[in-house]
């Protein structure tokens, strides 16, 4: 008997003649095997391709196997997690990068040497079908041929336990995937600059033995979780191009600080969408679901330390450390708050100085504006627990109003600017300046922010720093804590921030900023907020203005809010103009249905024009959250957070 063979959409005469040559090799299927116990999974930073090419043709052999995981340090605890290998190496998270050319003719053999049926997700022609997938008994080898098609960025995926999607797929599977990266032809060079980061985690929830459930989740980019994460370093001008790969089974708004990235190409497993120059949008934060990837390129301007991290708080928390129990109290070291204070999804970038001499940059001619910004606590404002709200200080001697959210700080494109932020909690703050280019030593991560020697340190009870920095461009920009994260920014320390461009002024009357939060700190299921409220008063419309509406997205955790404007229960239509405080390009400009899904750390603007009177209502909804009953204990779906609503009337008036 020859080995069994998986035989995916045969591209040309010359595969299949390829495949008539060896399916007669007469080899024999293998028995099944014990697992490989004591195995140690490696880490894989996606810089050397698996398998070996030549004369047009990878042949690369996978195998699957059980080993021990170790997301945060070399000899800490272990994951028992299944993961692939290449054939006498090391298991690695992610499995061995599959990279070729494109017109690449793929040979790979599988061995399941998992004590489950493997089902495998992934190694077909791109673009491709979900359902292609194959089942590999334990012990069995399989082929499997195919052209590698389009260019993209993609993945291969495994489970034991039949999963059709990676929401399905259970804790101890969640390390089976490998990135597929097929490279356009006569694109070698770029190949070699360019890195791929792999997302996935490993979630378990316990619905039998706890009310509300229990959950756990360990996550890990390319293998590892912060503080142990790959430290990416660049020049001063020089281009890095990554491919970001969603292969855990949650959602990840992944944020850029002190930077934008273009968007170059968004997919999934099965496909991708390169963009035209016409399409290519800027932002600081994108949407990530499971299985999604795209692709993005950035260019450092500034020296100094930043952050890519996911803006999902829980997912940076210290709690998703394996070994802890509880989140590190809140009298932990703040002076080690990046190492201690942070963890799961979060990597580190270096910007080095240039080698080659660069111009000194002008400094601007135009008087500093002062501004100053105080953070104080509400007693008693959620009930039992304290509000946490910042106010701008108008003047000496008047009394401050905090709000949550924080009053709207307005500032002017090209002004230089400093702010003083005081402190009047009980506790350390920083503030993080979302989407402003900024120096490094301002952007408000204590202990990583700056260089060198000289790294932001947290802003102590009673104290105050001065943030120093001109805005290069106007738009819709946040500033939130960045210190303790889930209690302070659930506490209410956010609020929006708008640069208006040289010479305008904003108002109110036809420049709408709609600030959605979390109702409050404590359980995950506490409502949404709009304007710090559920039944926000949103003013009256005009037939036939023009208005600029500004949706931020500043809630702790998921899931993205959809949010719309409609009449009679039917979108209306606007006009996209910019995303995370960067114009659109014209592609992406066209008029639109009034819906949009904002996820958490992303700004959109939009420009409405109401054609007659009448009455709007305006949508923002947290759909709930929901495990799949293949992931529970119980195996019966579990409910983690109910759905949230707020729907506010809006009179359009002649």
């Amino acid at each position: 008997m020859g080995i069994p063979k998986l035989l995916l959409r045969p591209q040309s005469l010359r595969l299949a003649r390829l495949i008539f040559v060896v399916a007669g090799c007469g080899c024999a299927v293998v028995t099944a095997e014990s697992p490989d116990n004591g195995a140690r999974i490696a880490a894989n930073s996606n810089q050397a391709p698996a398998g070996r090419l030549g004369n047009g043709v990878l042949t690369i052999r996978l195998e699957a196997a059980m080993g021990d995981w170790y997301p945060e340090e070399a000899e800490g605890p272990a994951l028992r997690v299944a993961a692939f290998r290449e054939e006498g190496g090391a298991l690695s998270t992610p499995g061995p990068l599959i990279r070729v050319p494109e017109g690449t003719e793929i040979h790979a053999t599988v061995r399941n040497r998992l004590d489950r049926p493997l089902t495998l997700h992934g190694l077909h022609a791109r673009p491709g079908d979900a359902k292609d997938a194959a089942i590999i008994s334990p012990g069995e080898v399989r082929e499997v041929f195919f052209l590698a098609g389009a260019p993209g960025t993609y993945f291969y995926w495994g489970s034991r336990n039949g999963a059709e999607t990676l929401a399905q797929r259970r804790a101890e599977d969640g390390e089976l995937n490998g990135a597929l990266l097929v490279d356009p032809k006569g694109d070698g060079a770029n190949a070699k600059e360019d890195r791929t980061l792999v997302i996935t985690n490993w979630l378990v929830v316990d619905d039998d033995t706890t009310q509300p459930p229990r959950l756990r989740e360990v996550l890990g980019i390319n293998g590892l979780s912060w503080p142990h994460t790959e430290r990416l370093t660049y020049r001063l001008g020089e281009s890095a191009h990554w491919r970001v790969i969603n292969a855990s089974s949650v959602i990840h708004p992944m944020h850029l600080h002190g930077f934008y990235f273009r968007v170059d190409s968004i997919g999934d497993a099965e496909r991708d969408t390169i963009y035209g120059e016409d399409q290519r949008r800027m932002a600081v934060t994108e949407l990530l679901r499971p299985g999604r990837t795209f692709s993005l390129t950035w260019t450092p301007e500034r020296s100094g330390n930043w952050v890519f991290h996911c803006h999902v708080l829980p997912h940076i928390s210290p709690e998703r450390r394996y070994w802890r129990t509880a989140a590190v109290a809140p009298g932990h070291n703040m002076a080690e708050h990046a190492r201690e204070g942070m963890a799961g999804l979060v990597t580190q970038i270096t910007i080095l100085p240039s080698k080659a001499p660069r111009r000194a940059s002008v400094k601007s001619i135009l008087p500093t504006r002062h501004l100053e910004l105080v953070a104080s606590e509400l007693p008693g404002f959620f009930g039992k627990e304290p509000g946490m709200a910042f106010a701008i200080a108008k003047a000496p001697g008047l009394a401050l109003e905090p709000k949550i959210p924080g009053p709207p700080l307005l500032l002017t494109q090209g002004e230089p600017t400093a702010i003083r932020v005081v402190n009047r909690l009980r506790e350390p703050l920083t503030v993080h300046w979302h989407g402003i280019e900024l120096e490094s030593y301002f952007d408000g991560v204590p202990g990583l922010s700056g260089s060198g020697r000289r790294l932001l340190r947290p802003i102590a009870p009673g104290k105050s720093f001065v943030v120093r920095f001109t805005a290069p461009r106007a738009g819709t920009f946040i500033y939130h804590t960045h210190i303790d994260d889930v209690k302070q920014l659930s506490s209410g320390l956010y609020g929006p921030l708008i640069v208006l461009p040289p010479g305008e002024s904003f108002d109110p009357e036809f420049d709408r900023v709609l600030v959605l939060s979390k109702a409050g700190p404590g359980a995950r299921a506490k409502p949404i907020w709009l304007n710090g409220s559920q039944s926000p008063d949103l003013g009256g419309l005009k037939a036939g203005q023009t208005y600029r509406i500004r949706i931020i997205n500043i809630l702790p955790g998921n899931p993205p809010i959809d949010v719309a404007l409609k009449a009679a229960g039917t979108p209306v239509e606007w006009r996209p103009r910019a995303k995370d405080g960067a114009d659109l390009p014209k592609g992406q400009r066209a008029v639109c249905p009034a819906q949009v899904t904002v996820s958490v750390g992303e700004t959109y603007d939009f420009e409405f024009r109401p054609d007659k009177a009448g009455e709007l209502t305006l949508e923002a909804v947290r759909p709930s959250i929901l495990l799949t009953a293949q992931v529970t204990p119980s195996q019966k779906p579990v409910e983690l957070g109910p759905e949230s609503r707020i729907a506010v009337k809006i009179v359009v008036r002649e």
